[in-house]
This record gives structure tokens, C-alpha cells and sequence, in this order.
């Protein structure tokens, strides 16, 4: 019997999405439904040229926000017509997910992140986490 496919909706920009978004590449059991690239900060751009060229390559639909505060209400929309299985947060993602993001996917919305949140959340996060 075929393995069923993990649908899921991925979002972020920066090093760690890129590094995220190679290797669910590789996944035979996961499809990327939608990709929705930040590009918010300067040092972003780097990776935001990378991450759309691969998904060019691999066929994926995506599409730019060029702000992590607010989401459009077209990709609100998208993202819940699409009923992924999860939301995944690739890495950088500047601010908190409202609720009609996640609530209509299966498994709800899973962040990854370089230290513990909610209290770890912002800039030198990683640096706070160890100091305290």
C-alpha cells in the first residue's frame, strides 16, 4: 500500500529554512504544498534568492512575504484552503502565527528554533539561553 503523504506548508527565510527546505527535498513522504519565503531583513537576501531558486527547480509553489509581522489575507486564505497536515516554521519567521494560519491543519504549527520559546524569542537568543 502507498505511504500517504505528509502535507505541509512551510515558512520562513535565512540559513536555517534553507537547510530545512533541502533536506524535505529529499523526503519521499512529505509534500511541500505551499512555501511562503520571508524576505523582511537585508541579511535575508542572500538566502531568499537561494530558497526561490529552489523552489522554482523542485516545483514547489511558493510565494514572498515581504513582511514576517503580517501575512496578507490572500496567503491566509491560501494556506487554509490548502488543510495541510502541518504548518512548519523553517527557521526564521520574526513574529508570533495568528491562529487561522494553523488551526485548520491536522497537527497544528511546528517551529523550529535555536533556543527555548517563548522566553528565548528575538535577537542573540541562542547568546541569552546560555548566559542565564
Amino acid at each position: 500500500m502507498p505511504q500517504k503523504l505528509l502535507r505541509i506548508v512551510l515558512l520562513g527565510g535565512g540559513q536555517r529554512t534553507l537547510k530545512t527546505f533541502q533536506k524535505l527535498l529529499k523526503r519521499t513522504d512529505v509534500q511541500i504544498a505551499l512555501f511562503i519565503i520571508q524576505k523582511d531583513y537585508d541579511d535575508e537576501i542572500p538566502h531568499y534568492l537561494k530558497l526561490t531558486r529552489l523552489a522554482k527547480t523542485h516545483g514547489v509553489p511558493y510565494e514572498i512575504s515581504l513582511s514576517a509581522k503580517k501575512l496578507s489575507d490572500y496567503t491566509i486564505n491560501r494556506i487554509r484552503e490548502i488543510q495541510a497536515d502541518l504548518i512548519l516554521r523553517g527557521g526564521n519567521w520574526r513574529a508570533l502565527l495568528p491562529p487561522q494560519v494553523w488551526e485548520n491543519s491536522k497537527f497544528g504549527c511546528l517551529g523550529i528554533h535555536g533556543s527555548a520559546l517563548p522566553e528565548y524569542r528575538g535577537w542573540a537568543n541562542i547568546n541569552w539561553y546560555i548566559i542565564n
